[in-house]
């Protein structure tokens, strides 16, 4: 019995650690599609475009594709984010991808976002994840678009 007293005394800190890293924050909202979105009311689409633009750019996102109802932005996961981007894809220089469409409604402008992580593969292949269901990833586009709706908000009054 004494030797199994240290493995289990590692086991009880061990165990605690991992699971308190695998649990998700809840996301900072709910919403219709289950995806980042927000309606932005009385505002027109360009308008739109041009703050998301902004505010991404001051990110560090690289914008990879626009058009008048789409924006595409690109960003290379650096740091601490590397090391579980590259679990996720596999690959090496993993790069994460959100795509913001955006619709003229009769209430305003809705815009939803869709987010990916790519990578290529040590074969030359590239792999891309849906990383919807990520809250971090989630959360951080939910709240850049939180913060777009707000900017325009708080112009209109």
């Amino acid at each position: 019995m004494p030797l199994f007293a240290p493995i289990t005394r590692i086991l009880l800190l061990i165990v605690p650690l991992a699971a308190g890293c695998s649990v998700a924050p809840p996301r900072i909202a709910e919403t219709p599609t289950g995806r980042p979105e927000v309606t932005i009311a009385e505002v027109e689409i360009e308008a739109v475009n041009n703050e998301l633009i902004n505010r991404m750019q001051n990110d560090q996102w690289l914008l990879e594709e626009q058009s008048a109802n789409m924006l595409l932005f690109s960003k290379e996961i650096t740091g601490g984010d590397a090391g579980w981007a590259r679990l996720i894809t596999g690959g090496s220089s993993p790069v994460g991808e959100v795509r913001y469409t955006l619709t003229e409604t009769q209430v305003g402008v809705r815009v939803v976002a869709a987010l990916y992580i790519s990578a290529q593969l040590s074969n030359g292949a590239d792999k891309r994840d849906d990383m919807n269901g990520n809250n971090n990833f989630w959360n951080g586009a939910q709240g850049i678009l939180q913060a777009t709706k707000a900017h325009f908000e708080i112009a209109s009054n």
